[in-house]
C-alpha cells in the first residue's frame, strides 16, 4: 500500500487524477490510498466544483508541502499551464506568436513548482514529488485519452462538443460529471493517450516508477 495526496487546481481535476492513479496502480498490482490536500474535499463539496487555481497550487508547495510529504508516501502536485503568461506563473506560452512545444512549457512549469518548494525540501523530498503539468488543462488530457487528439485550446469545450457527438452527452464542471466521465476510462485507452499528451505520458511514467519502488 502507497498513500499519493493530490495538489491540485480544482476538484474535477481531483477526479481524473485519482482515476489515472487507479488505472496505474492497478496495473502494476499495488494498492493505493488516496488523500486531498489542496483544495480539501468534504460532503460539501460532494457534487460540486471549487477551483483553487495555480496560484493557491504555489502557496500549497510554499508553505504545506513539506508536512504533507511527513504524512504520505508521495506527493502528486497537478498544474494547467493556461495561466502560464501569468505575471504570478511566468512560463511563456508562445515565443514570436507561435506556441512553444509542450516538451518546453511541461520543463519550465515543473521549474516553476520547484522553485516554489524551494531547494531544503527539495534535497530532502525531490523524489517523492510527483509532477502532473496539463498543457492546457486536464480536459486535453482527457480528449488525448478519449478522442486521441492532442487539443490543448479550449479543451473543455472541445471535449464537450466531443462527448455530445459520441452519445455520452455533455458534462459541467462538477464532480459528479467528472466521476461519471471518469468511470469510463479504460487502461488501454489510458496509455493511447500517453502517446498523445507528453504531460499525461510524463505523469505515468512516474506513477509507474513510485509503484516499482515501493
Amino acid at each position: 500500500m502507497i498513500t499519493l495526496a493530490l495538489v491540485s487546481e480544482g476538484h474535477t481535476d481531483q477526479v481524473v487524477l485519482e482515476k489515472i492513479v487507479e488505472l496505474v496502480c492497478s496495473k502494476n498490482n499495488k494498492d493505493v490510498d488516496v488523500n486531498y490536500l489542496q483544495p480539501i474535499r468534504d460532503e460539501t463539496d460532494r457534487n460540486k466544483a471549487v477551483f483553487g487555481g495555480f496560484e493557491l497550487v504555489f502557496e500549497y508547495c510554499r508553505f504545506g508541502i513539506k508536512s504533507a510529504l511527513e504524512a504520505n508516501d508521495f506527493i502528486i502536485v497537478q498544474i494547467d499551464t493556461d495561466m502560464g503568461e501569468h505575471v504570478n506563473f511566468g512560463v511563456p506560452l508562445t515565443v514570436y506568436g507561435q506556441d512553444r512545444p509542450d516538451v518546453e512549457i511541461i520543463s519550465d512549469t515543473i521549474n516553476k513548482v520547484k522553485k516554489e518548494i524551494g531547494t531544503e525540501i527539495l534535497s530532502a523530498y525531490g523524489e517523492r514529488i510527483i509532477y502532473a503539468v496539463s498543457v492546457h488543462s486536464t480536459e486535453s488530457w482527457l480528449i488525448a485519452i478519449l478522442k486521441g487528439t492532442n487539443e490543448t485550446k479550449n479543451s473543455f469545450e472541445r471535449l464537450n462538443r466531443y462527448l455530445h457527438r459520441s452519445n455520452f452527452g455533455a458534462i459541467d464542471k462538477s464532480i459528479k460529471d467528472y466521476r461519471r466521465l471518469s468511470r469510463s476510462i479504460k487502461y488501454n485507452a489510458l496509455s493511447g493517450g500517453a502517446l498523445i499528451s507528453e504531460g499525461l505520458a510524463l505523469f505515468i511514467t512516474q506513477l509507474e516508477g513510485a509503484c516499482r519502488n515501493n
